[in-house]
């Protein structure tokens, strides 16, 4: 997951090159926000399987 995060940091970063007026704190945010939920879906970070909550919800509306 924190591979994830920091490879959609990175990719923030090219954006913010081709469009200077985005906003880069906010695309930043983003990339490490927008899976957050998936610390609640999954409940074993070496062999995950899905919670409760993850099943019934998925990780996007948590």
């Amino acid at each position: 997951l924190i591979h994830h995060s920091v490879s959609m940091c990175k990719v923030a970063e090219q954006i913010t090159k081709i469009y200077p007026n985005a906003s880069y704190d906010l695309l930043i945010s983003g990339c490490l926000l927008h899976d957050i939920g998936k610390v609640i879906e999954f409940s074993d970070p070496i062999t995950p399987s899905y919670t409760n909550e993850g099943n019934l919800l998925g990780h996007i509306s948590i």
